[in-house]
């Protein structure tokens, strides 16, 4: 297909931040169509919210060209892209990242996804993923938008603060137990039941319902 000079400044100059797709008939360009993909909204507050959560390199990959990925990054709130990508780009992306020794959580929601949602550290599928996206992903969210991988991060981080606060208040009662036991204060019996009913105790207290 050629594309004149003039034609070229032309489409560029009407298609700034869009992609732009080529109709030609018999070589000769006839026409063009500039696409525009909106960003969902609540976007760029889900981003905030995710570096609030402890996501310090956010990187959007992107088979869109430079413009268009330039664009959305932008209004997303994102200061890294990565555009023009191929499914086996996006892969050879993440590999490179998991090499550098980085922990890389993938969400994605298409076929071009699924091989770097196979190669994260944790692959999220969006609601609206195609099925092969869904397969490979180690996790498939209900929701579509960026709010739930906002609420599966802050849901993840609070039921690891609840463990890790269990297991200190588990080891703090075992280790008075056995301190009172070989201080021959109580009987094995005793400590045994304690022991067990604590653990009861403490399992159904971690077994309640957790609310964002």
């Amino acid at each position: 297909m050629r594309v004149s000079p003039e034609q070229d400044a032309l489409i560029e100059q009407r298609t700034v931040g869009l992609s732009s797709l080529y109709l030609a008939v018999n070589g000769e360009l006839v026409g063009v169509l500039a696409i525009a993909d909106p960003i969902n909204p609540g976007v760029p507050e889900a981003i905030a919210r995710l570096r609030a959560l402890g996501f310090s390199h956010i990187v959007m990959l992107t088979g869109d060209n430079e413009v268009a990925a330039a664009r959305i990054a932008a209004q997303a709130g994102i200061t890294e892209f990565e555009a023009n990508l191929l499914p086996e780009d996006k892969h050879a992306y993440v590999e490179r990242l998991r090499e550098q020794g980085r922990r890389v959580v993938m969400a994605g929601d298409g076929v071009n996804d699924s091989p770097s949602l196979s190669a994260a550290n944790v692959g999220v599928a969006m609601g609206n993923g195609t099925a092969i996206a869904r397969e490979v992903a180690d996790i498939t969210l209900v929701q579509s938008d960026m709010a739930a991988l906002v609420g599966l991060r802050h849901l993840s981080c609070e039921l690891m603060r609840r463990m890790s606060a269990t297991s200190m208040q588990v080891i703090a009662f075992n280790s008075a137990l056995l301190a009172l036991g070989i201080a021959g204060v109580i009987t094995p019996q005793t400590s045994s039941l304690l022991h067990n009913s604590s653990t009861v105790l403490f399992s159904m207290r971690d077994m309640r319902a957790y609310a964002l």
